[in-house]
């Protein structure tokens, strides 16, 4: 089990990960799978749905009432002063499947 500096860290990872790479309406691949694999890593269930969505299952070994959770996993684009301005965090895939981005580390 994590210490809670450790899941800080974890979450904060996490949440970078997913400012620097959005995933567009209907268009969030990559987003999916990044989910599904954090899901997996903490031993929950999750499949894909709907295309570009996702679904878990997070069981309980006691019986009782069911909390349903949902999030958006979407990015939006921003419209500044008149001008579409696309996601603001941007970065390009190497052919290996890495990514580069030449911004430095994001602070909290």
């Amino acid at each position: 089990m994590m210490q809670n500096h450790e899941l800080l860290e974890w979450m904060t990872k996490l949440r970078r990960w997913s400012h620097r790479y959005p995933g567009l309406d209907f268009d969030e691949h990559e987003t999916q799978e990044k989910l599904l694999e954090v899901l997996q890593s903490v031993d929950i269930e999750g499949r894909m749905i709907a295309g570009t969505a996702a679904i878990a299952n997070i069981r309980s070994a006691r019986p009782g009432k069911t909390i349903t959770l949902r999030s958006e996993i979407d990015a939006l684009v921003a419209l500044v002063l008149g001008f579409l301005a696309g996601p603001i965090h941007s970065s390009s895939k190497t052919t290996d499947g890495q990514y580069t981005d030449s911004r430095e580390e994001e602070k909290c």
